[in-house]
């Protein structure tokens, strides 16, 4: 911290939350780090009475910062009044500023550390070893539908790796697609009636927008009713798509239990693109019609993903140029994943307790207690917007309201909605996803913000010196 500003932070305000800077130097070195936070879109103003004056940064979400002369100290204050979100913001805007040298100090910052990457449901970083051998694949000759040695070379490459992903989920023809929202499109571009739930992904949800569907209830941890789905099946001809993994809370479905009583009729569509590999005895499982898997969520490259399909009849071939470099490394990745299952599934493990540990102080409370993946847990901050604590934690790591395709809408995630929790607590929940190598930060500091936000109150703090607010 500067020796030219430092912070006094009271919690426990009456009439709300402020930062006092006591300071060495004018106080306009205050003010313009103040003003270099903000950036250019803040407007700034100043009001002078005399010999006392107040600065004002007014900023594009209702929320003023204002610094204030008081005789040997300066106010920082917040006025909110809008959401949680700015509030947390602003705590760690605040924070950054006065942990920044001051102008004239002969202290300078250190490196910026990278917030640790805690989104790997919404994608994984590709593995260095698939990353080599795309790079090999990409210098690879030949199309696969040509009768030349080169055409010949690419499409035994293809059917290899074609091999690689059926055999990951007990066989199967393969479609190749650009990723899982194709390949969910594409298990539902026929079909009449469609049994499923509100948890699923939105790549599933949309297509079936206007058309004759059939949702099945959720319970508290967010499992299925299992006999509605048979019911809802047993009425005639469907589609019953389900992601055997949720997207937002990681909730394993009871896909066996469905699969065994699901009628002959009901085709079974499963978006496996959260639980490849991870899971893939349930994938196995023979009556599951057609599978949907991703390359990006398990260490392979984005842009690639496939429909497994088993029963003939229902889904078209793909048109187009097979990508066979994309398929190749797609088909290392999931060789890996398999290969390395058990050292991955255990690692993933650990960093959940250390993660729970971690946000246990910051009043963390998961949203279910069915089985869920290893490496995915959705939990609520009692008592504050998730958007305001995921901005707490933006400095320190990388969360997700849920899945990506949503994270910016302003409506709470309709998966919790589902589940049965009130819009308010669907608006506190955060998903924490990692992989093996994945490091837990150190959190105190934000737990100490959260607890401050928790229990002050934001009002309007500044008073002019007549008195009047």
């Amino acid at each position: 911290m500067s020796e030219a500003v430092r912070v006094e932070r009271k919690h426990d305000c009456q009439d709300g939350r402020h930062f006092e800077l006591f300071h060495a130097h004018d106080d306009d070195v205050a003010w313009a780090s103040v003003c270099g936070a903000l950036g250019p879109d803040a407007l700034f103003s100043e009001e002078r009475w005399g010999p006392v004056y107040t600065r004002t940064a007014t900023i594009p979400f209702q929320l003023e910062l204002r610094v204030g002369e008081r005789p040997g100290k300066v106010a920082i204050v917040f006025r909110v009044n809008t959401s949680l979100r700015t509030r947390a913001l602003w705590l760690a805007h605040v924070a950054e500023v006065f942990e920044q040298p001051s102008p004239g100090s002969s202290k300078t910052p250190g490196p910026a550390r990278e917030p640790a990457y805690f989104d790997h449901a919404a994608s994984t970083p590709c593995d260095p070893r698939v990353i080599a051998e795309l790079s090999r694949a990409l210098s690879e000759l030949g199309h696969p539908d040509a009768t030349h040695g080169h055409g010949r070379a690419a499409k035994a490459r293809l059917e290899a790796a074609e091999r690689t992903i059926a055999e990951a989920v007990g066989g199967g023809e393969v479609i190749w697609t650009s990723g899982a929202t194709e390949a969910n499109a594409r298990a539902l571009a026929t079909g009449h009636r469609f049994v499923t739930t509100r948890a699923e992904h939105p790549s599933v949800l949309e297509p079936l927008a206007g058309r004759e569907v059939v949702y099945a209830p959720l319970d508290r941890d967010g499992l299925v009713d299992v006999d509605a789905v048979v019911a809802a099946a047993a009425a005639g001809p469907c589609v019953v798509s389900l992601a055997h993994a949720c997207s937002v809370t990681g909730v394993l479905q009871p896909i066996v239990a469905l699969a065994e009583r699901l009628p002959a009729h009901a085709w079974f569509h499963v978006d496996a693109a959260q639980s490849f590999t991870r899971d893939e005895g349930v994938l196995r499982h023979p009556r599951l019609d057609a599978i949907t898997v991703s390359a990006h969520k398990i260490g392979g490259p984005v842009g690639i993903g496939a429909l497994v399909v088993r029963r003939e009849g229902r889904v078209a071939p793909r048109k187009g140029t097979a990508p066979v470099a994309l398929a190749t490394a797609f088909s290392l990745a999931t060789r890996l994943a398999l290969d390395e299952a058990h050292e991955r599934r255990a690692a993933c493990e650990a960093v959940g307790r250390d993660l729970r540990d971690a946000l246990e102080p910051l009043g963390a409370a998961p949203v279910s207690r069915a089985k869920a993946l290893p490496h995915v847990l959705c939990t609520r901050f009692v008592g504050l917007d998730a958007r305001a604590v995921q901005l707490a934690l933006a400095p320190v790591m990388s969360v997700s309201l849920g899945s990506a395709c949503r994270a910016a809408s302003p409506e709470p995630s309709e998966a919790l909605l589902a589940m049965g929790l009130s819009r308010t607590e669907a608006r506190e929940a955060l998903r924490f996803s990692w992989c093996a190598s994945s490091a837990v930060p150190d959190l105190t500091s934000v737990a100490a913000s959260l607890r401050a936000s928790r229990h002050a109150r934001w009002e309007t703090l500044v008073t002019k010196p007549n008195g009047v607010a």
